[in-house]
């Protein structure tokens, strides 16, 4: 048995044991565990495939052939209804979603009609290339396409919605592996087009991009899968609309105990209150934590497991309620926005103007203008 086959055959093992990890004993986030479980069955189909040419085992190789055709329709639906369900506060609701699998049906079922008639998919002629292949190829790519740039969208939008979403503080690494996961299916889509159109209009190997290679590519996938879900677990919750990442267990081995987090808590209020240390644009919580006499990681963990915030969103909101008192006072009336904001602690025009909309809903002139007509009428 060759190297290249023991490969294939680990890879399809840890493929099918991440599905049934996923659907069995991890419940905790069942319909993403799903996607999920469709984007690791369409890569653990290809190697399949791979895997039955190099036995040379003719009794599965047709009916993975066909399943290997269609799976690029079923790559994209899932990546995206997992992106979707698991980073936004979405509803979770299986039926509506199943209408993205249909062309992955209605592909495989084509290709088998194709098959009764001509046995063209079991023996391929590669001289005469019938007109359905080419659409078919080019329309799998636009829909694949399609759902890889919505899935892009999300993870590239996600960290804007500051007023929806709280995020803790391996976010950036969760985030990191979703990119990873997400380049991943890009590069062996690319290299499978390459591929495809070198052999079928060329008449040329290409050196990359042959099945071989983008069975290697996947098996690399299902193992950052498998190798983040360990090192990244992730749990989803609904909190008053708002969704919460983080990972758990995060402060199991934490030395604060309740009493400690709710003094410290309070103390943070009143340094905030009294000091407003985040009139300093450049503040990082390295530097509020010594200058409160606190561990960094216990002032993390203050502010993420009190007041459900990032380290940042936390700043932000008293640097926002800083410019919302000082727009209105009177002496700054001939001050510029802009300036305001910058005397309340934010470093430019665009943060200030996305992270005051984010918290208020309106825009610094909106909230301006509707407060100052509302004085107005309340002097008269």
């Amino acid at each position: 048995m060759s190297f290249w086959t023991i490969l294939l055959i680990i890879g399809l093992a840890q493929g099918f044991y991440l599905i049934a990890s996923l659907l069995v004993f991890n419940k905790a986030n069942s319909l993403p565990n799903k996607y999920l479980c469709f984007l690791i069955f369409s890569a653990c189909a290809h190697i399949a495939f791979e895997l039955i040419n190099t036995l040379q085992n003719d009794t599965f190789r047709l009916v993975l052939r066909i399943i290997s055709i269609s799976s690029p329709l079923l790559i994209g639906p899932s990546l995206y209804l997992f992106f979707k369900h698991t980073l936004k506060t979405t509803r979770a609701d299986a039926s509506r979603a199943l209408y993205h699998f249909v062309p992955f049906i209605i592909l495989t079922m084509f290709l088998g009609i194709i098959e009764f008639f001509s046995k063209a998919i079991s023996n391929p002629i590669n001289d005469s290339l019938p007109l359905y292949v080419p659409i078919i190829e080019f329309l799998k790519a636009v829909h694949l396409g399609v759902y890889l740039v919505l899935s892009y969208k999300i993870i590239n939008q996600l960290p804007r919605s500051t007023s929806s979403i709280t995020y803790k503080n391996n976010s950036k690494q969760v985030l990191l592996w979703f990119r990873v996961l997400l380049l991943l299916i890009i590069t062996a889509v690319l290299l499978s087009l390459v591929y495809f159109i070198a052999r079928k209009f060329l008449g040329v190997e290409a050196p990359v991009g042959n099945p071989r290679f983008i069975a290697l590519i996947l098996i690399v996938l299902i193992y950052s899968i498998a190798f983040m879900g360990v090192r990244f677990p992730i749990m989803v919750l609904s909190e008053s609309d708002k969704l919460v990442v983080k990972r758990t267990p995060k402060y199991k081995t934490s030395s604060l105990r309740p009493d400690d987090i709710d003094s410290k808590r309070q103390a943070l209020i009143h340094y905030m209150k009294q000091e407003k240390p985040f009139l300093d644009s450049d503040l990082k919580i390295e530097g509020l934590a010594k200058a409160m006499d606190i561990p960094t990681h216990h002032l993390s963990q203050i502010i993420n497991q009190s007041f459900k915030k990032s380290f940042q969103d936390f700043i932000n909101q008293y640097r926002v309620e800083e410019f919302k008192n000082q727009i209105l006072r009177p002496n700054n009336s001939n001050k510029t926005i802009l300036a305001i904001a910058l005397d309340s602690g934010f470093s430019s025009k665009s943060s200030f103007n996305r992270i005051f909309k984010s918290h208020t809903g309106m825009t610094p002139y909106e909230f301006k203008t509707l407060n100052t007509t509302n004085a107005s009428h309340i002097r008269k």
